[in-house]
């Protein structure tokens, strides 16, 4: 539930459910917690917290080279430093192009000091990132929808950091799986 989460991360599964209710602002807090007990005692939470809290110790146990950390996010969240005229460049040509983008040197003001708190408080691991990316989200998303190339459909912004994270999961879990693949041209990203 989001109001437990201090940066916003939204699971977007089809497993999940919604709960709307009118409440009065002075009694939120009183009527979330009676439907959550209500909820609770009927079994219907238990599965999705079971749920989430598999996914969240799997993440925890998969190492993120902090080195990467950057170039993931950027991939996860879809941020592309260069245009499509640059789309053919490879290795230190496209280096370039990255490191003089404006949109990257913002993004990655703003990452740096976000993700030297997490990964020092959390370690090197996929949680840490997944939490750097729903605060990016949650506490800076006036400033990365502003970044070229990232999409701002309102659906689809707080959802992108869970599901993208779940997928990288996925991917990774396969044996053939190899990071630099993932990345492709992102492994520039520094």
């Amino acid at each position: 539930m989001r109001l437990a989460c201090l940066n916003g991360m939204i699971m977007n599964e089809k497993e999940e459910f919604k709960i709307k209710f009118l409440h009065k602002k002075s009694r939120f807090m009183l009527d979330v917690g009676m439907i959550i007990q209500t909820l609770q005692q009927q079994d219907v939470l238990r599965e999705s917290r079971d749920k989430l809290y598999g996914f969240v110790h799997h993440l925890k146990n998969m190492e993120i080279n902090p080195d990467k950390a950057l170039a993931l996010a950027c991939k996860m969240l879809g941020l592309k430093f260069w245009a499509k005229k640059h789309e053919a460049l490879e290795g230190r040509e496209l280096y370039h192009v990255i490191r003089k983008s404006p949109d990257y040197m913002h993004f990655s003001q703003l990452f740096r000091p976000i993700a030297h708190t997490y990964f020092r408080e959390l370690g090197y691991n996929a949680y840490a990132l997944l939490n750097i990316l729903t605060d990016l989200i949650s506490h800076h998303g006036t400033e990365i929808k502003k970044l070229k190339n990232f999409s701002s459909r309102a659906d689809y912004f707080y959802t992108l950091p869970a599901a993208e994270m779940k997928s990288f999961v996925n991917l990774a879990q396969n044996p053939g799986f190899s990071l630099e693949n993932y990345l492709g041209k992102y492994k520039l990203i520094l």
